[in-house]
């Protein structure tokens, strides 16, 4: 296992103005990682966490995935003063979900192993899984490569309500099913019975599809000394609890101070991603098992959702807060801001569309005189088979221009020939030949009887069809004569740029766990990945 790092041109703006900080949207200038990692331990050293009750929680909840003794050495290293976090996040994905997943663990890992080093302070790498979330449709499915494409696989489960993920349970028998014939679909190596018994097993010990996720992750994960912690477990909400009572009692300082920041990020010529929020009370809270999203109606002095099927005085919901926070969860905005709340966050890994929101967000880290943290880019990364690099040789294909602009400039090299240039020509002239004859021959028909206008522009769009059908049938016949070389950019096309996105937004790690051993993702982490803003080629 080897790697290259490329730059590619970026279509998100963010990336760039992350690591240029020219526009003022973030609070450090990650483009000089180490001098702004050193000010970040500074600044934290003004702040208090509650270290001991945070670490009790951690305790408690990483030991039911029978983490390793490294893990646990690390969440006891927070009960050091001076030790700080890596952070970042994401929803329970199935088979832990898109590559990006892993590619972002592998980022907190290794940045928080080089800044322990670096930085001389306790570095702990903490994944927070965003189980609050209730859209199970995000993360319900993986991708498979079938007959030649990519084709989506989704677990046979159906939600009767807007229910936490962290809160729903698993079918197990409905899983163990699915679990079977999704390694299926990957066709059977020495590898494949072992994997089958481990996801099983882990299946049957998992409640929810957070405890299924929690459990393939530490596997994968169990030499580094990862940290979990789930957002929509109720005991965390304790701890929380004191935060919530300040987002409720400032709520119009955070609305103020988001609607400032996402002006100016209007004004710069920059599209929202978090989007309008102007009555958006930035909670949910849960009724009856459900989650519902308050908003904050400033004429009647009152938090309620947009149904009405509750309602709360500040006071009231205050009182929530405090007796029974396990019913309040946190949306976008004040997600981050929890993080920064429970955490001494030395930096925060994120994917690009996680930095785009969070440039929203630096005025309303400073209602809580809170600085937002250092915002490092997560590694982009694109793995390589040496059957996939083989096509490519084969093809003189080029893996960055594939990255930037997919495969379909090749495929339009195959009909770039002189003979089908002058079929094209020949095709062009009969259309405006035809349609000329045509017009002529429909004007004629109607002077004869106006009633056959619609006869004769459906026999008009059968002649063009015709001539579609006669267009069609050249390219197939061009397919045919470079057959090999088309299936060829098709199979390149399905592993690095699926759907014309990259490679890691489609494709899960239990495919190359499946070709190459499950510790494929250990000796990934040890890669000596940069933390430049550059794509990484894996080359197997």
């Amino acid at each position: 296992m080897e790697f290259i790092e490329i730059p590619l041109s970026s279509s998100n703006k963010f990336i760039h103005e992350c690591y240029s900080n020219d526009s003022g949207f973030f609070q450090y200038n990650v483009s000089f990682l180490s001098d702004c990692l050193k000010e970040r331990v500074n600044d934290l050293k003004s702040r208090s966490f509650k270290r001991e009750q945070l670490v009790e929680y951690l305790l408690n909840f990483n030991a039911k995935y029978e983490v390793s003794n490294k893990t646990t050495a690390n969440i006891k290293k927070l009960l050091d003063d001076k030790s700080v976090v890596v952070v970042g996040g994401q929803q329970a994905g199935l088979m832990t979900g898109p590559l990006y997943t892993i590619h972002k663990i592998i980022t907190i890992i290794q940045l928080a192993r080089e800044q322990e080093v670096k930085l001389g302070v306790p570095v702990v790498p903490v994944f927070w899984i965003a189980g609050e979330d209730h859209d199970f449709q995000e993360i319900n499915h993986v991708y498979t490569y079938t007959d030649g494409a990519l084709k989506k696989n989704t677990v046979p489960h159906k939600p009767v309500k807007k229910q936490m993920v962290s809160s729903m349970e698993i079918d197990k028998q409905e899983l163990n099913k699915w679990i079977m014939s999704f390694l299926e679909t990957f066709g059977e190596t020495p590898h494949t019975k072992s994997l089958l018994d481990e996801l099983q097993r882990e299946a049957s010990k998992s409640i929810t599809y957070v405890d299924f996720f929690a459990r393939l992750v530490q596997g994968l994960f169990s030499d580094e000394g990862l940290v979990l912690i789930d957002s929509g477990d109720y005991e965390v909400r304790k701890l929380e609890s004191p935060f919530f009572t300040q987002l409720i009692t400032q709520i119009d300082d955070l609305q103020q101070a988001l609607q400032y920041t996402q002006q100016n990020i209007l004004n710069k010529g920059f599209s929202l991603t978090i989007g309008e929020q102007s009555n958006n009370a930035h909670l949910f809270y849960e009724l009856k098992g459900e989650r519902v999203l308050l908003e904050w109606d400033e004429a009647s002095q009152l938090y309620r959702d947009k149904q009405n099927l509750c309602s709360f005085t500040r006071d009231e919901l205050l009182e929530v807060a405090i007796n029974n926070p396990e019913l309040l969860s946190n949306n976008v905005v004040t997600r981050p801001l929890m993080q920064e709340f429970l955490f001494p966050v030395l930096a925060f890994v994120g994917g690009p569309g996680e930095i785009a929101y969070w440039a929203e967000l630096k005025q309303s880290f400073e209602v809580f005189d809170f600085k937002m943290p250092p915002i490092i880019p997560r590694h982009q990364l694109t793995i390589l088979t040496r059957a996939i690099e083989t096509d490519m040789l084969e093809t003189e294909l080029d893996i960055k221009r594939i990255l930037e602009h997919g495969v379909n400039e090749y495929e339009e090299c195959m009909f770039d020939t002189p003979e089908n240039a002058a079929f094209q020509s020949e095709l062009s002239n009969a259309r405006r030949e035809i349609e000329a004859i045509h017009s002529r021959l429909r004007e004629a028909a109607l002077d004869v009887d106006r009633g056959l206008q619609q006869v004769v522009l459906k026999n008009s769009a059968f002649i063009q069809t015709q001539l579609d059908f006669l267009e069609k049938s050249v390219d197939k016949s061009i397919m045919r004569q470079h057959e090999t070389v088309f299936l060829k950019l098709k199979r390149i096309e399905a592993f690095l740029k699926p759907n014309n996105a990259f490679q890691e937004r489609s494709w899960n790690v239990y495919y190359f766990l499946n070709l190459y051993g499950r510790d494929f993702v250990k000796q990934l982490a040890q890669l000596p990945f940069s933390f430049e803003a550059t794509h990484k080629i894996i080359k197997l």
